[in-house]
């Protein structure tokens, strides 16, 4: 399911954008408006997967549409869908925040971008998911390291000490700053 917002002044271009996306493949819900005021209202009550909006609307333009958008949804993927937007306005939404623009006469690539920006934020989800994971792995590595009663210390191939933890440190009688510059094998043959 597919739940779109559509920002559009045009009862035409709204149904057939409505038409067009269910032709090219997507279980679409879409709400549209036309009202900044409505527009940020629903943006406020309900989950959008993507936004498309016009450029030129009734009392506001895509500029505004999109700081609402990342100031409301900011991980809710924007594109605006226009018949009357210049290359240079175009990189400007770009450089804002949008992740696409497609011309109205050249629709036909409108299916291709909605997939590639839902692609999009699938990626960061999963990047962003994994991340935390790594994170709370590590918290737990650290806490199990420092923690433990045993002697635990890591070396690297020319036996100089990376890490140590507490219990190591406290039998060697070195702070974790000094331990960094010794050698495994010199510290052995000062023991015998």
């Amino acid at each position: 399911m597919l739940r779109a917002l559509l920002l559009e002044d045009s009862p035409q271009d709204v149904e057939f954008t409505r038409q067009f996306l269910i032709d090219a493949g997507f279980d679409l819900e879409m709400d549209f408006t036309a009202l900044e005021k409505e527009f940020v209202s629903l943006l406020r009550s309900r989950t959008y997967d993507i936004i498309l909006s016009d450029f030129n609307l009734p009392g506001f333009d895509g500029f505004a549409a999109l700081r609402w958008s990342m100031e409301i949804c900011p991980k809710v993927p924007f594109i605006c869908v226009s018949g009357t937007i210049g290359e240079e306005t175009a990189v400007e939404l770009l450089k804002q925040g949008a992740v696409d623009y497609v011309l109205k006469d050249r629709l036909t690539k409108l299916p291709s971008s909605i997939n590639r920006a839902l692609g999009e934020v699938k990626e960061k989800e999963e990047r962003r998911e994994a991340e935390a994971a790594l994170r709370e792995s590590e918290e737990r590595y650290n806490a199990l390291f420092e923690r433990s009663l045993d002697l635990v210390y890591i070396c690297n191939f020319e036996g100089y000490f990376i890490d140590a933890n507490d219990a190591a440190l406290n039998l060697l009688g070195y702070k974790k700053e000094e331990i960094r510059s010794l050698n495994l094998a010199s510290l052995l043959s000062e023991d015998q």
